[in-house]
């Protein structure tokens, strides 16, 4: 086990490979498997979306909804803490169903910080696209 740093979890993928596993059905998933994932979902690696995909058909499952699509309206309060933090990896949950399924038409909030008046924050959006593509 101290190979594996004391992760039965990891252990046993690397030993059964040929076995579909889920990480997250594990009471501990491996350090930094959450954070890697997010990586390589950001980079857009087909692999890695097929497995936040069927994460989220999981979670769906277990909260008896019909679609991972649907959790983009679930109130991210009623999910557990582990859940949460999992999913933070992502950016929110929305976001995250909006861009695994881009034909669903998810809303995605778009705030104003409360500190800010509309007309200010639009000055500092305005400045700062400037910044990225000068005209």
């Amino acid at each position: 086990m101290t190979i594996y740093n004391n992760r039965a979890a990891l252990a046993v993928m690397e030993h059964y490979i040929e076995h579909h596993w889920k990480p997250w059905k594990f009471r501990q998933s491996s350090r930094g498997w959450w954070s890697e994932l997010a990586s390589r979902f950001a980079a857009y690696d087909v692999e890695a979306e097929a497995k936040v995909r069927e994460y989220l058909e999981d979670l769906a499952s277990e909260l008896k909804l019909n679609s991972y699509i649907e959790l983009a309206n679930y109130s991210i309060s009623k999910l557990s803490p582990t859940t949460i933090k999992r999913i933070r990896h992502f950016g929110s949950l929305p976001h995250l169903i909006a861009r695994l399924a881009p034909d669903a038409n998810i809303r995605l909030a778009t705030r104003t910080p409360r500190h800010m008046s509309r007309t200010k924050a639009q000055r500092l959006l305005f400045r700062r696209f400037n910044k990225i593509l000068p005209t």
